[in-house]
């Protein structure tokens, strides 16, 4: 009679093992998303541009951006470029979007040139890298014109903010140089 108990089992448990992983497949963990690539563009436009203009410094940020596009976003670095030149100060802001594909990047950058902005925003296409468009806005509370450029290459996808349309132009070409690499 045991030995008939324990044969059950093991068929019990033979057929468990086997039919209900197909029946209910069980989730894996996400995979750990890998931003080093996006990283490494950040990290070369950050040497290249103090190289070019030693006067900025660049601040290193963490990001808990969330894209539309999320599943196929891999990774996202940012960081600050900051200098203060005769008691004024500039301050240029960037994120690498890495995703995974080059055709969500076409459809994120063709997004960002023709939604609806609201009032105060200027939105025109730009030509760099494979796509990219430059949004302009007043603000009239503070008297300041902020400008940003979104630039797409390959699978990356490049913000770059602040009050220096000089600088976001020129730390842009930076940024396209290295996403090209």
């Amino acid at each position: 009679m045991r030995y008939g108990i324990i044969v059950s089992l093991v068929v019990l448990l033979t057929i468990v093992s086997v039919v209900v992983p197909f029946a209910f497949p069980i989730r894996s963990t996400p995979a750990v998303r890998d931003n080093r690539h996006e990283q490494l563009i950040l990290a070369r436009a950050a040497a290249a541009i103090h190289n070019a203009e030693p006067e900025w410094q660049y601040i290193a940020a963490i990001c808990n951006c969330v894209s539309a596009f999320t599943r196929e976003q891999l990774g996202v670095p940012t960081g600050i470029w900051h200098r203060s030149l005769n008691g004024t100060s500039d301050h240029i802001s960037v994120d690498v979007h890495g995703y995974a594909t080059a055709g969500t990047v076409g459809r994120l950058i063709y997004r960002e040139t023709h939604r609806n902005y609201g009032k105060g925003w200027s939105v025109t296409t730009y030509k760099l890298g494979d796509g990219a468009n430059m949004a302009t806005y007043l603000d009239a509370y503070r008297g300041v014109t902020q400008y940003s450029i979104t630039v797409r290459k390959g699978r990356f996808l490049a913000s770059i903010n602040g009050q220096s349309k000089d600088a976001v132009e020129r730390f842009a070409q930076f940024l396209v140089t290295e996403m090209s690499k």
